[in-house]
């Protein structure tokens, strides 16, 4: 009999809302586009929001809209996505990498501070985790040289920083509505203009991107609807990325027409019984790694605005945020509160005036265990332990060693922080069962006193 296991990530969707939305005769009509669009904006606290196909679109439409050169140089930690780099890389732009806090795994403000030339033109300021970042020190350093701050809010949306939402400090801000984030569309993306003087320029970029098709935007909420049952404790071994079920959807037209119909006429136990099909098909043929190595680029990589079938998905999840958030700031406390005395494991320093919604909470390995030993452990009991973000670098990443400036003798934090991050999950799924031990497991390491370093 298969082990249960708690996924180390699971999005929360509106299943109710997902069918209303799928269903063809609710299908037409372009309001709920503006609707997500309205609801986002004042959600954060912002004036207004473009919904886009992806998060990286959001990324490449603010770097279109400051006038953004070849040869400009954009300042960005060096733990982070790569999609990041990718994008100013795509534009001929020039990343220049700063180091990462071990305190709160974000960017160094010291760092940054030496890292500013003639040729900088903006600041990728990223929120870890759901942690805001030092932004008012950081603003200022954007005042004094004359540059743009671009917040990254991937991973988060209703963090605050002196009780002012994150996304309303930089000149541009961008959010990620993919399936590990605080809310999905399984694929999507938000911008966020603060300065005026951009308005008319980043409405001409965006307006002048094509709308996507209504087929993909099915598809892709179909595929997300694939992977919500498939994360599913009972059935879940391990992750797999949205494009793979995607893939899996797409692979052929009768795959594809039979789930539809599952999901269409709402049939629940229908769709498990796929899923499991699925999954046993996935074991006896080993088709996950063929897939994952075909497939490791986003099932839509073109820059394009959202339509209205994510949008009012959209809508519909950014409605249960608050619920959602809830369940993850009373995880991440109780991880808080559980770890601050173990020396064992390092967790972030927090000063009052941030509040963070943690997209997962984040804590550094001082055992003498490996992540790796300490991951397996808690796989043997049914947990799904990670260092799944960024396990390497930038700088040390080989494709990317002669596209980016930096100097790696200041990169000290973000290569120790890539070796010892451990991500324990906050998702909506994660039970009062489930974080207890996960913290038991860990105490038990610290009870052992096996210490790496102080």
């Amino acid at each position: 009999m298969k082990k249960s296991m708690l996924p180390r990530i699971r999005p929360y969707i509106d299943l109710e809302s997902i069918f209303s939305a799928l269903d063809r005769k609710n299908s037409g009509g372009q309001d709920s586009i503006e609707a997500f669009e309205t609801e986002f904006a004042k959600t954060i606290g912002a004036t207004s929001a473009y919904a886009v196909n992806q998060g990286r679109t959001a990324f490449y439409f603010a770097l279109k809209s400051i006038g953004f050169s070849e040869g400009d140089e954009i300042l960005v930690q060096s733990l982070i996505c790569q999609t990041v780099i990718d994008i100013i890389l795509e534009l001929g732009g020039k990343p220049v990498l700063v180091d990462n806090s071990p305190k709160d795994f974000n960017m160094s403000v010291s760092d940054l501070e030496r890292k500013f030339s003639k040729k900088t033109r903006a600041i990728v300021v990223v929120h870890m985790y759901g942690i805001p970042a030092d932004i008012s020190a950081i603003r200022q350093l954007a005042r004094d040289n004359s540059c743009y701050i671009i917040e990254d809010c991937a991973h988060t949306v209703r963090s605050s920083f002196d009780e002012i939402n994150v996304g309303n400090f930089g000149d541009l801000s961008f959010f990620s509505l993919n399936i590990d984030k605080p809310f999905s569309t399984g694929n999507g993306g938000l911008l966020v203009n603060n300065n005026p003087e951009l308005k008319d320029e980043l409405k001409k970029v965006v307006t002048a991107a094509p709308i996507a098709s209504i087929d993909m935007e099915r598809k892709e909420i179909l595929a997300l609807v694939l992977q919500y049952f498939m994360m599913e404790e009972e059935s879940y071994s391990h992750f797999l990325p949205f494009q793979f079920s995607f893939e899996i959807l797409t692979s052929s037209r009768s795959t594809y027409n039979k789930f539809e119909n599952l999901v269409s006429r709402q049939n629940i136990s229908g769709i498990k019984k796929f899923v499991s099909i699925v999954n046993e098909k996935l074991t006896l043929i080993n088709l996950k790694r063929k897939i994952l190595k075909r497939f490791a680029s986003p099932a839509e990589s073109n820059h394009q605005r959202m339509n209205n079938l994510r949008s009012k998905i959209g809508l519909a999840h950014l409605r249960k945020l608050p619920e959602v958030d809830k369940k993850r700031f009373e995880i991440s406390a109780y991880y808080q509160r559980s770890f601050r005395n173990n020396q064992s494991f390092g967790i972030p320093v927090i000063p009052q005036h941030k509040k963070p919604i943690f997209l997962r909470y984040t804590i550094q390995n001082r055992s003498n265990r490996t992540v790796k030993e300490i991951i397996h452990s808690a796989a043997e009991r049914g947990i799904e332990l990670s260092n799944h973000n960024w396990t390497t670098p930038i700088h040390l990443l080989p494709n990317y060693q002669k596209r980016v400036l930096f100097d790696r003798n200041t990169l000290t934090n973000s290569e120790e922080l890539a070796e010892n991050l451990i991500h324990l999950p906050t998702h909506y799924f994660v039970d009062e069962k489930h974080r207890k031990e996960i913290v038991n497991l860990l105490s038990e390491i610290e009870a052992a006193r096996e210490f790496r370093r102080t």
